[in-house]
């Protein structure tokens, strides 16, 4: 199955078919919104999982832990495989590449509980990893994984401490060592009917969201579907006083007729509230809020899926969704106003399109960078310019913000080693730079254009052709050095560019930007295999 639909990135229960083909079911009133239920068995009988306290003198840096059991599953070798998927997906977006949370499942009938979640030193540690055949020592772990272009990138949030966070089952058998890999021993199959899943993690809200979603996708192929066995969750730790999880309960606001009409701008009847809201998988039901104003509205139940639900105009996005903001009549606004576009993204449409006519395709790269993309690997030092740094970045990749948009092609590049030659790209966009004579802001921001040529030969001429069509573009002449009234060309030795193939672009007398050849040290830290030519000019003395 493909599907590409454009999706918001924290509705995590549309990751995976079976909540797209859900919600989709749902939303056509084919099917009612599923109801959660706990299997029944008795609170002694329970699997539990212990949090134990970590060894004299350390402290647990992962320290909360859920878990939940999926009975009697029926997997298939497509379910099975979106399983997987859907685990992928969460790391990736609200775990945060596992920094946040990192999910672990388990066949249940491989181990046995109760289960234990222990900071372990690495000298005690030895188990057969997913997908390997040999016993690896904890103390051999990260060595035997820093090569792993899957795994490897995972190491940096374990490798400076001395313990490894670790889930035993009852026969001190390994089932996980969080956030890096399961144990092969637990291995998932389509043979599998009883799941154990554990999810580690700093944070413990992330955790549950996590949870949840996993148990409400999947429960659905159980033989008794969305019917789930919780697991206990035992401290030994002050982190947490301990809980049963999941619960998969719903949450209830109220949201009254007026906000709905108000903010959407239409006019909906109580009943034709109550009918959206429960096509976008709310629970609704008429009634008046329980203040002193006794405003007349709906009741929303809000499911365990729909974590992204936070606020009552969340509900009413959901339910313009539902109405069609096409269907919403256009009108004037009550204020008259004439806008007009920016000089400088006049100019940046117009060399959009001259660049698109030379057969060049755009691209759009994140404005945030890691340090070393945008100073170290280009074989420039980092503070010239002076870049804006976050100051409490979340991931390696988006520590400050960009200071030249060359980084962004590259990796452009290195992620489209599959296309056909020549790769020919460019983007027009903001660079930000710290300058401490701009009032308040103490930054200052440049739009700039760079384009990339990369074949099996640097292409440079093809590079000059494009800096020649822009300047065409804007009647700007080459001229002699001292010129001032065109643009020159004055050979450089930026450290981007090979030697002897680089110069500076000048236009009426100050640098505007560069075109050269990449120098071969820069290509392999993007690990590009191609010789590639490129430009970057500023847009804004264009104005």
């Amino acid at each position: 199955i493909k599907y590409c639909p454009g999706l918001k990135s924290i509705r995590y229960d549309l990751l995976c078919p079976e909540g797209l083909v859900r919600a989709l079911l749902i939303f056509t009133s084919k099917i009612e919104p599923p109801i959660y239920k706990a299997r029944p068995v008795s609170s002694n009988k329970l699997h539990t999982l212990t949090v134990k306290l970590p060894p004299k003198g350390t402290r647990h840096y992962r320290p909360y832990v859920v878990g939940g059991i999926l009975r009697n599953i029926n997997f298939t070798e497509f379910s099975c495989k979106t399983f997987i998927d859907l685990q992928d997906k969460l790391h990736m977006n609200i775990c945060r590449k596992r920094t946040l949370a990192a999910i672990g499942t388990h066949d249940l009938d491989a181990c046995e509980g109760p289960f234990t979640y222990e900071l372990v030193p690495k000298k005690d540690i030895a188990f057969v990893p997913l997908n390997q055949t040999k016993v690896v020592t904890g103390e051999e772990f990260l060595d035997f994984y820093a090569d792993d272009r899957n795994l490897g990138k995972h190491l940096h949030v374990i490798e400076k401490y001395d313990a490894f966070p670790i889930i035993y089952d009852k026969n001190r058998n390994v089932c996980s060592l969080p956030p890096v890999i399961n144990s092969e021993k637990t291995k998932i199959s389509t043979s599998t009917r009883n799941v154990f899943i554990d999810i580690t993690a700093t944070d413990l809200t992330k955790a549950h969201i996590v949870l949840d979603t996993l148990t409400a996708m999947f429960s659905q192929y159980c033989d008794v579907p969305y019917e789930f066995e919780p697991v206990k969750i035992v401290y030994e730790t002050d982190a947490h006083p301990g809980e049963t999880v999941p619960t998969m309960e719903s949450r209830r606001i109220h949201v009254s007729q007026d906000q709905v009409n108000t903010l959407l701008g239409i006019d909906l009847s109580i009943d034709e509230i109550v009918r959206l809201a429960k096509k976008m998988s709310l629970g609704a039901e008429v009634g008046k809020s329980i203040d002193s104003k006794g405003t007349s509205g709906v009741y929303i139940d809000i499911p365990s899926t729909r974590h992204d639900v936070l606020h009552p105009v969340d509900v009413i996005e959901d339910i313009g969704i539902a109405y069609g903001y096409n269907r919403i009549p256009k009108v004037f606004p009550k204020m008259g106003t004439v806008a007009q576009p920016r000089v400088v993204n006049k100019i940046s449409d117009l060399v959009r399109r001259e660049l698109a006519l030379c057969g060049y395709y755009e691209v759009l790269a994140f404005s945030l960078c890691s340090e070393d993309e945008n100073s170290t690997w280009l074989r420039r030092k980092a503070d010239n310019p002076k870049p804006v740094r976050l100051l409490n970045p979340k991931t390696f990749e988006f520590q400050v913000m960009r200071t030249t948009l060359i980084s962004g092609l590259l990796k452009t590049v290195a992620h489209s080693k599959s296309q056909k030659l020549p790769i020919k790209i460019f983007e027009v966009g903001d660079v930000v730079f710290q300058d401490k004579s701009v009032p308040e802001r103490q930054c200052r921001t440049r739009r700039r254009v760079g384009a990339l040529w990369a074949a099996k030969t640097s292409g440079f001429e093809n590079i000059h052709g494009v800096l020649d069509r822009i300047m065409l573009m804007f009647e700007i002449k080459r001229t002699n050095k001292g010129n001032s009234e065109g643009f020159q060309f004055i050979a450089s030795d930026d450290p981007v560019m090979f030697p002897g193939r680089c110069a500076d672009v000048f236009y009426k007398g100050a640098r505007i930007g560069l075109v050269g050849v990449v120098h071969p040290e820069v290509l392999a830290k993007f690990d590009i295999i191609y010789p590639c030519s490129m430009l970057e000019l500023d847009l804004d003395p264009f104005e």
